[in-house]
Order: structure tokens, then sequence, then C-alpha cells
């Protein structure tokens, strides 16, 4: 078995290419290792090929994080492919480096309970990790998790989960992309005001866009902001810079700039953040729900009822039930039952509160999903 190294410092912003490996007897072993130690920061890449002249793949694609005078160790399946190594290094010069490695068969390496586990810790631990944090993370592909939670502060009859109440607006059956204009009830909000000078929004921009995208709006206090884009659905928003007050000194509306009817949401005085339980499906993916949660309160802590629903309407179809339930206040609804329930690309989705048994109600909820590449 032969080794390879090399010993040569890298400058600032260098990287070392070593050459390709394959093609001679003593490197048909499946696997690779490879141990690297330097005094300063640098990212580590594998390149395979099949020839020995195109990389046609590299792992990990972000490459290894190899922290200054921390010795790194990985090892990773060559089998009959070409192998070479590259070595990126930080802003700051070497002054000294360690870059070794070989071909055999090897295992990965043991990682003890006391030990700290890295991102990109190449060992076999014995404790789990939870898969939900890969996948909040974005760490698994074709996969997305997300949340949607809303909040209505008076429901006094049959109205949707959000804060302006009554019906959610934010999703008409039949629309074109319009502009969106954001504005505020208090002259605060502004670029040079106290209260909030930013806004940030999420949406989809068609009813083909395949992914949630933002856009950034200066506010100019009750005096109506344009959006550069065009939107077809924008269910959350938050504040993004402000003033001296730290949050949305008044209430900040966006709606379509056209057909005014259309407000999309609000952002509640101070909480920086829209309460929405509403979301629409983007092309291309499946929705798979996760959880839904609901509670109701009644100012003073009296006794109150309520049916709230968890409704999804298709393209082209109408909004029905999925979930039917009653709550009493002082009680909270976690549920999971539904776990599992797929949806398709184009859905729109919300919670609504069927019927209360008296006025003045405050309702939360939220719901968990996943999102799957079709």
């Amino acid at each position: 078995m032969s080794i390879y190294q090399t010993t040569a410092p890298l400058g600032s912003g260098e990287t070392y290419t070593s050459e390709w490996f394959g093609g001679r007897i003593d490197i048909y072993a499946p696997d690779v290792l490879v141990t690297c130690k330097t005094d300063s920061n640098c990212t580590l890449y594998f390149d395979f090929s099949p020839d020995g002249v195109n990389a046609d793949s590299t792992f990990p694609p972000s490459g290894f994080d190899v922290a200054a005078n921390i010795s790194e160790f990985h090892t990773a399946v060559k089998g009959n492919r070409y192998f070479r190594l590259r070595l990126v290094n930080g802003s700051d010069a070497q002054t000294y480096l360690r870059l070794h490695w070989s071909f055999g068969r090897y295992r990965q390496g043991n990682l003890p309970l006391n030990a700290a586990i890295g991102a990109d810790s190449d060992a076999i631990v014995v404790r789990s990790i939870p898969p939900d944090l890969d996948l909040s993370l974005g760490r698994v592909s074709g996969f997305e998790a997300g949340v949607k939670f809303g909040r209505n502060p008076d429901v006094d009859a049959a109205e949707d989960v959000w804060d302006l109440g009554g019906t959610y607006t934010g999703q008409p059956d039949s629309y074109t992309p319009e502009l969106i204009e954001a504005f505020s009830s208090d002259a605060n909000d502004t670029s040079a005001g106290t209260g909030a000078r930013t806004i940030r929004i999420f949406g989809l921009k068609t009813s083909t866009s395949t992914d949630y995208e933002s856009e950034d709006i200066t506010l100019n206090g009750a005096t109506g902001v344009d959006s550069v884009n065009t939107w077809w659905r924008v269910n959350r928003a938050y504040v993004l810079t402000a003033g001296s007050g730290g949050g949305n000194a008044g209430i900040v509306t966006f709606r379509a700039k056209t057909t005014t009817a259309n407000v999309f949401g609000e952002i509640p005085t101070g909480l920086n953040q829209t309460t929405i339980a509403a979301y629409t499906v983007p092309l291309g993916k499946s929705f798979v729900l996760r959880n839904i949660r609901a509670a109701i309160t009644k100012s003073g802590g009296s006794a109150a009822s309520a049916t709230i629903s968890f409704r999804v309407r298709e393209q082209g179809g109408v909004y029905r039930a999925v979930r039917v339930f009653d709550l009493q206040t002082g009680a909270m609804l976690d549920d999971a039952e539904y776990a599992g329930s797929v949806f398709a690309a184009g859905s729109d989705i919300k919670v609504r509160v069927d019927a209360v048994s008296t006025t003045n109600l405050i309702c939360d909820a939220s719901f968990q999903f996943v999102l799957v590449d079709d």
C-alpha cells in the first residue's frame, strides 16, 4: 500500500489539487483514507472521475470544513473510479500542512460519547440524531419542512384564522398575478421612521411557480408602496428592518394593487410577523400533513366552545373539510391523526372556525407539513 502526501503550506486563498489516482494495481482498492492538519481554516474536497479527466462528482458537494490546528480524518468509497483531492485554503496563509492519503479497505471511525458531533463527522456514533433536524436544515434532498401559524383575535361567527378576520382573501379562485402594495396605519412605519422600515414578503409569483420567493418593500407610512414583481399568492411577511421602536408601529397591510379586495395579509402592530394559517402548495410539490394544532380562549376566562376545520381546495375545486374538531376553552388540539395526508400541487390550504358558542373568541392554529418533490 502506498501513502501519498503533500506538506507544502498554501498561501492565502490558494488551492492544492492532487493528480488523478487510478489504473495502477495498488490503488484498485475500494476505499480512500485522508488525514489533514494545518494552522489555517480551509476546505477539503474529494473528486471522482470515470476517466481521470472529467470530475463528474465531488464528495461532499460543499466539502469538509478543516478547522485550524484540528486533525481531520475522512474515508470514502473509491471503487474503480479515479480519485483526486483538493484543499482550498482560507484567507490566512498556512505555516505548516500535513495532508496524507492512501488506498485500501477502511471502516468508518468511531466517535465516543464525550465527543462533539461535527456536521461532517466521518464516524459511526452510538447515539441517534433526530432525523427532523436534518429535514429542518434542508439536508435531505427532495424534501422541505414547513409550518404555518395563524391567529384570529376576535372571532364572532364563521371566520378563517388570520389577523384580519372574516374569510381569508389571499386565495382568490381565478386571479391574474398583480403588483402588491404595502402600507401602514401608522406614519412612523417609513424609511426614516421609528417603526418598521422594510418588510419582506414571501409567495408564489404565478400558479406554475415551483418555489416560494421573496421581495423586500420599503414602507412609506399610509402611502402605498408597490412591489417590483407581480404575485399570485403571498401568505407570509415579516419586518426586516425597523427604527428605534424595534417593530411596526401600526398594522402593515399588503394587498393586490388593482384588485384591492384581495388582501393577502396584515402584520399586526408590534408582532413584526404575519399570523396567517393559510398556504398554497407550489407546482411540482406534494404537501404531506404532519400535525395540526389549535386552541381557543375567551377574554375574562369564561367557558366557550368552537368547531374548527382544516380545509383544502384543489385547483378548480372547492374547499373541503379534511378534519373537523370541536374545542373547549382551556384545551388544546394537538393532532397527528391525519399525519401522512397528501395534497396536490396548487392546493389552497387554510384553517377555519366554522361555529362559535359566543362572540369575541380568540383562536390560534398552526399546521406542520413536508413538501415532497413530485
